[in-house]
């Protein structure tokens, strides 16, 4: 990482592979990286054309890439004022925690009654590694590997993504692309924010009494333990929050 030099900007630190000449194709992850990490605080304006200067790129990627980083939930747009970095406070977690609520709960009660022996074992080996993770000590450090990969611009590591692949189960494309899209924005919200430490053996157990559930083809008690996991795992973020700002 290195700081940008121009004169009279606000530095920010550019990651070491923005060295790279195809700008296009790097500005998504670069710029998403350096929000996470800091560089532009939550509620910040992005300005467009300052971001081009620092960057010494042209404003067409810089464009697309605010516009890409919108889709994830890190920018917001206001009509008439520009880009801003979405501030993940107390307020707007609760509000997708409500939304990730309605959507997966509802996931959960399909994947009772549609998921394959395929996607059962696929949910179980998911819930396995927690449990060795859990035995060994490992489970925090597991998941900050995940939230690292969030900081970083990449995928949410498949091994430990037990909401995608109950997702998956309700077979329903639809569903399966709003609910991962707004999962993401959650993860993006915990990764920015941080995660209550002692919170993460709970959530898993939880994970297990949803897929009990689901193995069980319930579908109404899979939608409840999702819908008990969901509000459990919101609160404890909100706690992370407002105890940090208290």
């Amino acid at each position: 990482m290195k700081e940008s030099a121009q004169p009279g900007a606000k530095k920010v630190l550019v990651p070491d592979a923005f060295q790279t000449t195809n700008y296009a194709t790097t500005a998504v992850g670069l710029l998403r990286e350096m929000i996470l990490s800091g560089g532009f605080g939550p509620g910040e304006r992005l300005n467009e054309l300052a971001i081009s200067e620092q960057l010494k790129i042209s404003r067409s990627p810089i464009r697309e890439a605010l516009q890409a980083l919108a889709g994830q939930g890190l920018v917001r747009f206001v009509a008439g004022r520009g880009a801003f970095v979405t501030d993940f406070d107390a307020e707007s977690v609760r509000d997708l925690g409500e939304v990730r609520i309605a959507l997966e709960a509802r996931a959960a009660r399909l994947a009772a009654a549609r998921a394959t022996d395929e996607q059962l074992a696929a949910i179980e080996k998911v819930l396995h590694r927690a449990d060795s993770a859990i035995e060994t000590g490992t489970l925090e450090e597991m998941l900050e590997s995940g939230d690292e990969a969030m900081q970083t611009g990449s995928s949410y590591p498949p091994g430990l993504d037990f909401h995608h692949v109950v997702i998956q189960a309700s077979h329903n494309p639809r569903l399966e692309t709003v609910a991962d899209e707004v999962a993401t924005q959650f993860r993006l919200a915990r990764a920015r924010t941080g995660r209550e430490a002692a919170w993460a053996p709970t959530a898993w157990a939880e994970h297990a009494a949803i897929f009990d559930a689901i193995r069980a083809g319930d579908g109404s008690a899979a939608s409840a333990a999702m819908e008990l996991h969901l509000e459990n795992s919101t609160q404890a973020i909100i706690r992370h929050i407002e105890s940090a700002t208290a």
